[in-house]
């Protein structure tokens, strides 16, 4: 799931990873885990097309299953939206956003 904001574009994606790096499926004590990726706009030619190119170092692993339901996905993917904005890309408070889990997205 993505959401875009202006010149700025977030993505949820599962990569195979888990609570202790790849995800164990054998282990019942595992979860396969969220990872978000932080995208900014360029702008490739005077006719203002655009593409998003991933910010680097700015790929986080969250808490987050990836079973979680798209409308708790679409909250928590807006909460990572709005740290950014505020924050202006703050790599600690980026960080912190890797404990995020759905209870996140009640609060």
């Amino acid at each position: 799931m993505q959401l875009v904001d202006g010149g700025t574009m977030i993505e949820f994606d599962y990569i195979g990873e888990g609570l202790s790096g790849d995800y164990n499926a054998d282990d019942p004590n595992d979860l396969p885990l969220l990872r978000f990726y932080i995208f900014k706009k360029v702008y490739s030619n005077p006719d203002l097309d655009s593409t998003f190119i991933w910010e680097q170092h700015s790929s986080y692993c969250t808490k987050v299953s990836a079973d979680v339901d798209i409308k708790t996905e679409a909250k928590l993917l807006g909460i990572i939206m709005e740290t950014i904005k505020y924050t202006n890309f703050n790599k600690v408070e980026l960080e912190k956003l890797s404990h995020m889990d759905e209870s996140w997205a009640a609060g």
